[in-house]
């Protein structure tokens, strides 16, 4: 897959609770189902050498969940994280957090920091974690960065107080767990996904719960987005 060697993915990874009810299951267990999902994208990406993989796994308005939930998905993300460290750190993977952290639990910021400082200076895939994160709290926080520094507001300022500062914008973006189309018609929710950042990227949804999306599915999604055929607002 040479031509993935080059993109930037991002996903919204939807679905885990439904999957989880859907199998008679409880809905943290989908959550589970799904960050084990998250360890098969990564190592394949990795392996592609995809440049870059943002997944978000976590966002602001997440916090509306029952407390049970969202304590739980705290433990998950704080035992993830620790668990997959080394092997993420050996596979040459970068690991950044984008969002606001402060709101999270300080044994999950720490967990987070350790990750970053570990894989700093690798080289491989970039890879992305969207944690409490939202497209408007990003837009809030970039424009207080922009104006504590009194600096004149340009699309070049902008981008430099963005989470994702120099990091090239998402080449498609996908979201998972979405209905399918009837007829000619497709409903697809960006949900405030780097709102700046996908501007200009290719939004293709899928049906797939997050826990059974698979390699062979972003295969598919990238050999259909055909995201080198934009013209950017040119004309053929």
């Amino acid at each position: 897959m040479e031509e993935e060697r080059s993109l930037h993915i991002g996903i919204i990874m939807d679905g885990n609770g439904r999957w989880g009810t859907l199998q008679g299951l409880s809905r943290i267990k989908g959550h589970r189902a799904g960050a084990q999902r998250v360890k098969q994208l990564v190592k394949y990406a990795g392996e592609t050498e995809m440049a870059s993989l943002t997944l978000w796994a976590y966002s602001t308005d997440n916090w509306k969940r029952n407390e049970t939930e969202v304590n739980a998905l705290m433990t998950l993300f704080n035992t993830y994280i620790e668990k997959e460290s080394e092997e993420l750190h050996a596979s040459n993977v970068k690991a950044v957090f984008i969002g606001e952290r402060k709101p999270l639990p300080q044994k999950l910021q720490e967990a987070m920091k350790n990750l970053e400082e570990k894989t700093t200076d690798n080289t491989g895939l970039l890879l992305q974690i969207a944690l409490n994160y939202g497209g408007s709290d990003e837009l809030v926080r970039t424009i207080s960065k922009i104006t504590e520094k009194d600096i004149e507001v340009s699309k070049e300022s902008i981008a430099d107080a963005l989470d994702t500062a120099g990091v090239p914008n998402p080449d498609i973006v996908i979201r998972t767990g979405m209905p399918a189309a009837e007829g000619k018609l497709s409903q697809w929710r960006s949900s405030g996904f780097m709102p700046i950042q996908s501007l200009q990227s290719v939004c293709v949804s899928t049906e797939v719960l997050w826990p059974d999306f698979t390699p062979e599915h972003l295969e598919e999604i990238i050999t259909y987005a055909k995201p080198s055929a934009r013209l950017f607002g040119g004309q053929r």
